[in-house]
């Protein structure tokens, strides 16, 4: 099969060529121009942080703080801590849905979320029955849509942050049994669940970071 090169320099002469060059050049610097560039590099994580009040909870579980690291990959870790006299324990659900409202709408929203049994019986692929109380949580995963997530991004927890009009979500760990609003802790549903995203360097031996 005869190369580009070999195609080119046998239909048209030097001048063509270039010509075929730099068209080709700058649909190359069109294109790139058009990508929103990632700011998490290698051996770089992006991070978010939301705080949550002691105390504010209906249900078993109190969440105080709930941090977000992913890399370049998309692959991301979620560290809750909860209240030592509301540690998380027994059987419980945890939904975690967040936008970002600064990049593009196509790749605004994540979801670590129940997706699968998820009626209001136990066993959803979110739930969790743990019979030793502790104060953290640690979820795994990677979701290609935080590929387009940028430091300086700002991400809500819900829309009760009031600045995702026309949209219904929100991020909380729901007791058994499922009693909407009744039993369980909305993680920052309120006007500050708002985080920016930070450029951080793990550590050897790093753990969770404290709030």
């Amino acid at each position: 099969m005869q190369s580009t090169r070999d195609l080119t320099r046998g239909c048209v002469g030097r001048s063509a060529r270039r010509v075929v060059r730099l068209a080709t050049y700058t649909a190359f610097l069109v294109c790139l121009g058009s990508m929103r560039p990632s700011t998490v590099r290698a051996q770089e994580l992006l991070a978010y942080s939301f705080t949550d009040p002691v105390g504010d909870q209906t249900g078993a579980v109190d969440v105080t703080s709930m941090f977000l690291f992913f890399d370049s990959k998309g692959n991301y870790k979620i560290y809750l801590t909860a209240d030592s006299s509301h540690p998380f324990v027994g059987k419980f659900r945890v939904n975690i849905n967040l936008f970002n409202l600064d990049a593009d709408p196509n790749d605004s929203a994540f979801s670590d979320a129940c997706t699968k049994k998820c009626s209001d019986g136990f066993g959803g692929n979110t739930d969790y029955d743990l019979l030793t109380p502790t104060t953290k949580l640690k979820i795994t995963g990677r979701d290609p849509v935080l590929m387009h997530w940028a430091a300086g991004d700002r991400v809500v927890t819900s829309s009760f942050a009031d600045l995702t009009p026309g949209l219904l979500f929100r991020s909380g760990v729901d007791s058994f049994p499922l009693t909407f609003g009744t039993n369980e802790d909305c993680i920052a549903c309120d006007a500050t669940g708002v985080a920016i995203g930070q450029l951080t360097f793990p550590r050897r031996g790093w753990i969770l970071p404290q709030p």
